[in-house]
């Protein structure tokens, strides 16, 4: 993404909440576009609301800012206007979760379907003669929680 002359690329990063996790990986962005004079990042949180996940990557699309980092709340609620901003030439990285579409230009994050199945192995090796389980899952419109779930239940419903 490099620039020519005094020329400013703009990044603007859709975080679908705010915790731990998504302050560090703010920081390590803000760490790297350290050594990336020749960009603007901003940073936007939505506090877990699609609503305003949209208004914000709709003001980005109105604005022409360069890339688009999004973690979508929610897949299928966030696919249309990230498929408008693909649309309209901005490059879209997804981050940790999906939207329910084709339309970007690539994805970062961890399999979780595997982390499903690892939570599953988890608990079959600490309960060897059975046992009861709750199972307590994430945001259910969210495609990290639906893979973990989908994961999960791949191991864990072959054993009673």
């Amino acid at each position: 993404m490099a620039c020519t002359g005094n020329e400013r690329k703009i990044v603007a990063v859709s975080q679908c909440s705010m915790d731990e996790w998504r302050d560090q990986m703010n920081e390590e962005m803000r760490r790297e576009a350290f050594f990336h004079t020749d960009l603007n990042v901003e940073y936007h949180s939505t506090a877990d609301n699609s609503e305003e996940q949209i208004k914000d990557i709709e003001s980005f699309i109105e604005r022409k800012v360069d890339l688009i980092v999004v973690a979508p709340n929610e897949e299928e609620a966030l696919r249309p206007v990230i498929e408008k901003a693909y649309d309209a030439g901005i490059k879209v990285v997804m981050i940790d979760r999906k939207a329910n579409t084709d339309k970007y230009t690539a994805y970062v994050g961890g399999d979780n379907v595997d982390v499903g199945r690892q939570a599953a192995k988890y608990i079959l090796d600490k309960l060897p003669n059975g046992g009861n389980i709750i199972e307590i899952e994430g945001l259910a419109s969210s495609s990290a929680s639906q893979e973990r779930k989908i994961g999960f239940h791949e191991v864990i419903d072959r054993h009673p």
